[in-house]
């Protein structure tokens, strides 16, 4: 493995690796740590993962930390996390810098956590958009233009990507959630003083996965509401069929009785013929309307 140069950071006690991906990591943080810095003790990095949304697509790019009482290491996959130096910088003037390298492991976990975060506004904005294709559908249902299989299609684009990016948010918190578990436990040990800030990481993290479960569960809610729109588009046109059928059916059974070839057809010669059976064929036609209107099916 050769990993690349360490990129300068905003504070001695943190030392950024740019690697291709995390498999390039593989078994060899030892090695790789303690050529940075001697004084690193051998253990298993944090592996983190964050969640991007550039020109439409989902990125989920890794990062590993690797922590000790005295120096926090990170490895990151190129192309990501340029900005990464900011999780160093208070973002309040009132809010002093990172100290420890637990406190910058903190400070990493709530700049990842902002990314998720921006990702959920982003999918809230795209359900939104359905919300609003759903009610221009309930628009035009109730305007007698039902909507058909094309209208669905064009949400069905945004409620797949927005399933997918709440997923993908979903995994990227766990994995964060289990890094705040693992730095707890080093920090009862190492650093007590950054346990108020860790209480307020968690915190977050539980109120972004309420967030993640609440858009969740509206994304499962519009999506089955725009395929109710259309099953009653569709159901619509088959009440129509239903009812041109009720009306036809019965003429039809009489041109088929009719259209048989009987030796005697008496009442052919009866007086009223043709109106008794034009009644009774009314009649016939009558009977399967009422029936569908008592029912219900047309309302």
């Amino acid at each position: 493995m050769n990993p690349s140069s360490p990129t300068p950071t905003p504070n001695p006690r943190w030392t950024r690796l740019r690697v291709r991906n995390m498999q390039e990591l593989g078994n060899s943080h030892t090695d790789l740590s303690t050529s940075v810095n001697p004084d690193f003790e051998a253990g298993q990095p944090l592996l983190l993962t964050a969640i991007g949304v550039r020109n439409g697509t989902i990125h989920r790019p890794q990062l590993a930390l690797l922590l000790t009482p005295s120096h926090l290491l990170t490895a990151e996959e190129e192309t990501w996390f340029d900005d990464l130096d900011k999780a160093a910088i208070p973002g309040a003037k009132s809010q002093p810098p990172p100290t420890s390298p637990h406190h910058l492991a903190l400070a990493i976990l709530n700049y990842l956590l902002r990314d998720i975060d921006q990702t959920l506004d982003y999918t809230t904005t795209r359900l939104n958009h359905v919300a609003n294709g759903i009610a221009n559908l309930l628009t035009l249902f109730q305007a007698g233009k039902p909507p058909g299989l094309t209208d669905l299609a064009e949400l069905e684009h945004p409620l797949l990507l927005c399933n997918s990016l709440l997923t993908a948010a979903s995994d990227a918190l766990a994995s964060q959630e289990t890094a705040a578990r693992q730095i707890r436990r080093l920090a009862l040990r190492q650093c007590r003083d950054c346990l108020s800030h860790l209480e307020e990481l968690q915190a977050a993290q539980q109120t972004t996965r309420r967030r993640i479960e609440f858009l969740i569960e509206r994304q499962r809610i519009l999506a089955r509401s725009s395929g109710e729109v259309v099953a009653c588009s569709d159901m619509t046109v088959t009440k129509i069929f239903t009812v041109i059928w009720a009306i036809f059916i019965p003429g039809t059974a009489l041109i088929n009785w009719y259209g048989q070839n009987f030796q005697f057809m008496p009442e052919l010669s009866w007086g009223g013929s043709l109106w008794t059976q034009l009644l009774a064929t009314l009649f016939l036609s009558i009977v399967p309307i009422w029936v569908i209107i008592r029912s219900g099916a047309l309302r």
